[in-house]
């Protein structure tokens, strides 16, 4: 079996197995929280998605076209890149919650979105460095830490439904499997490329303007695909109905992934 046969099983079995862990945290988060607090959890994350795409803005598809192409100074191009993608993250997650905080009505979102942009940040840093594994094929680590973190999250959220049933620990607990996802991811990168902060800012203008029209593109996508979330609770629907809608949504998330 050739290496990218290899690597596309490889692949296609981290998604089989996504599926299992995105549906067990799925039905783990309705059976303790209920659809009233699904509902809650649901208009959190998707406020927080939107930002997380600007801090993305199609870099982690410019990493693995800039960092594949003949000739390519990796150690530079990743070096910056990883400097970029920090800065963002740092911003655009931090937009977030401050942004939150003077909409009407946000007492119980409020506590999640900042859990959730700390989740979103660190995932924001573990997916650019996928790149460097596509590059040469090597897709075990990219795979088992995404596993481990929807593993790590699956098993806290079961552990606090059956201990404090906080939607805010829950939240927490998604944090913690992205922290694990980005530290394998960053250890893993660091043993291939010796990774540093670079500051060269043209090529940070170049990376920018290659990966804007791949940002914009995604953005729009996800306002088609997840817009209705925040439009419904912008109505002034309830978490009851927001959780009803939310929960039939995820499950044909889950399956179409």
């Amino acid at each position: 079996m050739s290496t990218l046969a290899k690597s596309s099983l490889l692949q296609i079995s981290g998604k089989l197995a996504g599926i299992f862990f995105g549906l067990g945290t799925f039905y783990i988060l309705l059976h303790f929280f209920g659809t009233e607090g699904y509902g809650v959890f649901t208009t959190a994350l998707t406020y927080v998605t939107f930002f997380s795409i600007v801090v993305d803005f199609g870099l982690t598809i410019t990493t693995a076209q800039m960092i594949a192409e003949k000739g390519a100074d990796e150690k530079r191009i990743l070096s910056n890149l990883f400097a970029l993608r920090v800065v963002s993250a740092l911003i655009f997650m931090t937009l977030a919650p401050l942004s939150a905080w003077f909409l009407p009505g946000n007492e119980k979102i409020f506590p999640l979105i900042c859990i959730g942009s700390a989740t979103y940040f660190f995932g924001a840093i573990s997916q650019m460095f996928i790149g460097v594994f596509q590059k040469r094929l090597e897709l075990v680590t990219p795979v088992l830490a995404e596993m481990g973190s929807r593993a790590l999250a699956l098993v806290g959220v079961l552990f606090v439904g059956l201990t404090t049933r906080s939607l805010a620990h829950a939240t927490i607990a998604f944090a913690v499997g992205a922290l694990l996802q980005v530290l394998i991811m960053l250890v893993a990168t660091h043993r291939r490329i010796s990774l540093r902060f670079s500051w060269d800012f043209s090529l940070w203008k170049e990376i920018i303007s290659r990966s804007w029209p791949i940002g914009l593109s995604i953005f729009f996508n996800l306002l088609y695909l997840k817009g209705d979330v925040l439009f419904l609770w912008a109505m002034g629907k309830t978490d009851v109905e927001i959780g009803h809608y939310g929960a039939a949504y995820k499950v044909v998330d889950i399956l179409t992934m």
